[in-house]
């Protein structure tokens, strides 16, 4: 399952946390690179800290590119979902109960194709409902609580955030799967989650909530092909970025990063 962090959000707040100006940028031949290319988010690990690059990206600089996709829809059609499926463990009562796990919570709104299978058994008082299955194409999928950045500065000793505020030293950003269309900003960085286990706590607990069991994402860029610009519909350009102009290859230092509870 594809997802992505709000590349437009995220950098944002990166950007405030290390005191750093918007970029600008404008288009045509005298365009120059951004600068700085990339922000550096640190991603709090069980063993020290991944160092995570965040296109510097804006707003403004998807419209004057002519990336950010229209407010516009197609013909509305019926949801396939009415309301919201909602998991996690962020309720106070639970967390107050499960002191060593971190807040998190996965919302599922629509998708657009799902097939199910209800399983049922025969009883002395009639049918039982035993086991359902589904299978979703395409779901749109909010979580939070699995991609983590810290709130702080990296420290001139030696390049790197520090966690002296237990309470607010990171702060979690969320995480959506992607549009078919890329949505209004499509991002340019993804994470793939490879594996993402859950399970349903006891039924006898005051409040039921679910339990995350482990989880793996990889971090790359998108490798959807997109036109930043074109210049009166015939030339097309490239976004200058990363020292040079924006592509693929200017983030060969994204690795995968995993972790887990």
């Amino acid at each position: 399952m594809q997802t992505a962090f709000s590349p437009v959000a995220t950098p944002q707040v990166l950007r405030r946390q290390q005191g750093l100006a918007e970029p600008t940028w404008t288009s045509g031949e005298d365009a120059t690179p951004i600068e700085p290319p990339l922000l550096w988010g640190f991603m709090p690990l069980e063993d020290g800290w991944a160092q995570v690059p965040v296109p510097n990206l804006s707003e403004q600089i998807y419209l004057d590119s002519r990336v950010a996709g229209s407010l516009a829809t197609a013909a509305e059609t019926s949801p396939l979902l009415q309301g919201a499926v909602a998991l996690g463990n962020d309720h106070p009562q639970v967390l107050s109960r499960y002191r060593q796990e971190q807040p998190w919570n996965l919302t599922l709104t629509n998708a657009a194709h799902l097939d199910g299978t209800w399983t049922l058994a025969s009883t002395a008082a009639g049918l039982e409902l035993r086991r359902i299955a589904l299978t979703l194409e395409q779901p749109e999928i909010t979580l939070n609580g699995l991609f983590w950045l810290s709130t702080g500065k990296p420290r001139r000793q030696d390049a790197l955030p520090d966690l002296e505020d237990w309470i607010a030293g990171v702060r979690s950003h969320p995480l959506r799967t992607l549009a078919p269309d890329g949505g209004i900003f499509p991002p340019v960085l993804t994470l793939t989650l490879d594996t993402l286990e859950l399970s349903r706590r006891s039924a006898a607990e005051e409040r039921s909530s679910a339990q995350l069991q482990g989880w793996q994402f990889t971090y790359a860029v998108d490798t959807t092909e997109r036109t930043w610009i074109l210049e009166d519909d015939t030339e097309r350009l490239r976004l200058p970025c990363c020292s040079g102009w924006w592509t693929r290859e200017c983030c060969r230092r994204i690795a995968s990063v995993a972790t887990a509870p």
